[in-house]
């Protein structure tokens, strides 16, 4: 994938395609490169490494992003080795026009429409800009070009598609500034920011200018602090977790059955993030690395009997181990009367024993029903 390892957004996309292979007990080659000297360098090792995987005939499916013509090249000499691939994050024409397995992401142009009309019923501006941190990959001209039509739609100002540093902030916030203005409060202005890396630069310009209007594609703690404290009006979440996760089940069961889905888009976003999450959904993110799901389980009572019944069957049972230590003592001390003679009194005490026993199994069966209740909630 084009995801570098600076990318943090990437971290999820990995993290869960690794718990996808155990889960489904596979092995998985998953390939993260170091920032580059160009996209175009990357791109071309990327597809250096798509290639080796399956000319050595031992890869079984395979999934990519598809950032560029040179990848989407290398993904296509895949399937003519009868390869299964499938697409994730970024390509979604590009898979669909080579016959891919499925495209599991956000259809980028709809998500920025979605952006333009969401952003527009939730502030008042009468111009908006784009700011794209990575101008080279189409996936963020693609959520431009979609925020651009909604806003042609809607009748707002589109100031346009600004380029932005990833790695610069005074030239950061010296572009924004010339593209907008570097006076006043920017009433009636808003800003699209094509990824959430860039927040902490454009929170600096909302210190500048308090009336803009911001929102980002992408989810990270900065888009939370900045939910929390009302500057960013949405954040756009695409599901990482799930573009990484889902290629493996699809793929181990393509590989197995020559199965899979009708519907080539398996859409993961847009999911609009409007409240940072609550204080269960923290604690629970907090407590580990590996993504554990944090379910939050309904109140149930497992023994199905109140406490009221099981004191009162306890009584019961102590009754019942009274009468029989009382009838196997009195056996005891009348052993040689007649009577019990008659009644065979070896035969009596086992009654009377396995009466004890029995009590006894009841008493223990309801002990660990009632552990058992303890130990799963």
């Amino acid at each position: 994938v084009h995801g570098i390892t600076t990318d943090s957004f990437w971290d999820t996309v990995f993290e869960s395609a690794a718990q996808g292979a155990n889960d489904m007990g596979v092995t998985l080659d998953f390939n993260r490169f170091e920032p580059q000297e160009s996209s175009g360098i990357l791109y071309r090792k990327m597809s250096a490494k798509i290639l080796s995987l399956c000319q050595g005939g031992e890869v079984d499916g395979l999934f990519v992003s598809i950032p560029d013509d040179i990848v989407a090249d290398a993904a296509r000499s895949c399937l003519e080795l009868n390869v299964p691939v499938m697409s994730i994050n970024a390509g979604f024409d590009k898979s669909k026009e080579m016959g891919l397995i499925h495209h599991v992401g956000m259809v980028e142009y709809n998500a920025g429409y979605q952006a333009g009309i969401r952003m527009a019923s939730s502030a008042p501006f009468t111009r908006a800009f784009c700011l794209n941190n990575f101008p080279d990959l189409p996936v963020t001209v693609e959520r431009c070009s979609g925020f651009e039509k909604a806003l042609l739609d809607l009748g707002i100002e589109y100031g346009g598609e600004v380029d932005v540093p990833d790695d610069n902030n005074v030239q950061y916030w010296s572009t924004v500034e010339s593209a907008v203005g570097s006076s006043g409060d920017w009433a009636g202005e808003a800003l699209l920011l094509t990824g959430s890396s860039q927040i902490p630069e454009a929170m600096e310009l909302k210190q500048r200018h308090s009336s803009v209007a911001i929102a980002s594609f992408d989810t990270s703690e900065a888009l939370y602090e900045g939910l929390e404290r009302g500057d960013l009006l949405f954040g756009i979440d695409q599901q990482a977790y799930l573009q990484g996760y889902v290629p493996i089940p699809i793929l181990t069961h393509a590989a197995k059955t020559k199965q899979f889905f009708l519907n080539h888009a398996i859409e993961s976003g847009p999911s609009f993030i409007i409240s940072p999450p609550n204080s269960a959904e923290a604690a629970c993110r907090a407590g580990s690395p590996e993504f554990p799901v944090c379910p939050e389980f309904p109140a149930e009572n497992y023994n199905y009997v109140s406490d009221g019944l099981i004191a009162l069957g306890y009584v019961f049972i102590g009754i019942q181990a009274l009468a029989s230590v009382s009838a196997i003592s009195w056996m005891c001390v009348k052993r040689k009367h007649v009577v019990v003679q008659a009644g065979q009194p070896e035969f009596l005490a086992l009654v009377a024993i396995g009466c004890l026993i029995a009590t006894s199994a009841v008493s223990l069966i309801s002990y660990i029903d009632y552990s058992a209740s303890f130990i799963s909630t």
